[in-house]
């Protein structure tokens, strides 16, 4: 599991770059009412209802929600530790995996033991988190199992392999990345091997390699519809490694081309804007995520509130407060919770103006 906002990129993406036209939007923003139409709410009651929303998600019935719960959590450490001890008992691997890589990630050494314990998981991909928890908190553990996960047939799992090696910060996992890059597949998947050679320059790159930032720029540049998943998935990479030298490109992906071209799908330009946001370069003009913050698909509707929470402006933080309450969509719902409590940790500015004082 990667921790912090997946880009969602649909399936219907591989039908051609046209594939976020007007058939996804209903007006975009301009649709969006006054969200608070009671009193209102100071922000401290805003942040703790945010925070209600995801430990109640917590508790789901649908494994995804509960995942995407504890990682939202992560910008509020002492709630998440109340809803670790489910976490990391919870029947779905994936909500293990999230829940231990959590542990690790804000340093929660009352675990310790229970990190240790879940080495022994029957899923890789928990075991995979476990050894990062175990690494975080300096506990022993074999990192050796990893590189044969990174080698193994299943192409999610040695991405998410090289995901976590990436994130300890071995340096001696190096050589291992950079043979399992040349990796042969021809049967495989294309999409899965371009996300795993993703995956794997990222982890490069957190390495000391700078060479994956060749291969992550280059799929900015997406030349057939196949590669545009890889484009939106490279820059979230390289928005989260703040590099600068992929700006032009993304500022391109961004932009909307000539009508006969087309515009780039919704899922690789919010993922461009997102990176740029990230990178303290926000686009000149309306965000990209106001043309889909009301869009009829849910997905874009969470992806929208990834740009929201990083420009965390006043009328973003707004728009976000009335998702939260009155969206249909579970997931819709708590990517808006994620959202406030990461405006909230940008410093807490966006929630003034009207509606959150």
């Amino acid at each position: 599991m990667r921790l912090g906002a997946a880009v969602c990129v649909g399936a219907a993406m591989a039908a051609g770059a046209g594939c976020a036209g007007a058939g996804d939007r209903r007006g975009g923003a301009s649709l969006v009412p006054d969200p608070l139409a009671s009193a209102p709410v100071t922000r401290s009651a805003t942040r703790e209802r945010a925070i209600a929303v995801l430990s109640e998600m917590a508790r789901s019935p649908r494994p995804e929600a509960r995942a995407n719960a504890l990682e939202a959590l992560l910008e509020a450490p002492a709630r998440l530790r109340e809803v670790l001890p489910a976490g990391l008992r919870d029947p779905s691997p994936a909500v293990r995996a999230v829940a231990v890589a959590a542990v690790g990630r804000v340093g929660a050494e009352e675990f310790a033991s229970r990190a240790s314990a879940l080495l022994r998981d029957p899923s890789p991909y928990v075991r995979a988190s476990a050894v990062y928890a175990a690494a975080r908190l300096r506990l022993p553990a074999d990192q050796t199992p990893l590189a044969a996960m990174l080698a193994g047939p299943d192409l999610n799992l040695a991405g998410h392999a090289a995901y976590v090696l990436g994130e300890i910060g071995n340096q001696s996992a190096a050589p291992v990345l950079r043979s399992a890059a040349r990796r042969a597949s021809p049967l495989a998947d294309r999409t899965l091997l371009t996300k795993l050679d993703l995956q794997i320059s990222e982890a490069l790159v957190k390495l000391g390699d700078s060479q994956g930032l060749d291969r992550l720029r280059a799929a900015l540049l997406p030349y057939v519809p196949a590669d545009l998943e890889g484009a939106a998935l490279a820059a979230q990479i390289l928005g989260q490694l703040r590099d600068r030298g992929s700006l032009d490109f993304l500022v391109r992906l961004t932009d909307v081309p000539d009508p006969d071209s087309g515009p780039m799908p919704a899922e690789v330009r919010m993922a461009a804007a997102l990176a740029l946001r990230r990178m303290g370069l926000p686009r000149s003009g309306p965000a990209v995520a106001d043309e889909f913050i009301a869009s009829a698909r849910p997905t874009l509707r969470v992806q929208a509130l990834f740009e929201y929470a990083e420009a965390a402006e006043p009328r973003m933080a707004t728009v976000a407060a009335r998702l939260m309450e009155q969206d249909p969509e579970e997931s819709v719902r708590l990517a808006a919770a994620a959202a406030i409590l990461r405006m909230f940790n940008r410093g807490g500015a966006a929630l003034t103006g009207d509606g959150l004082e």
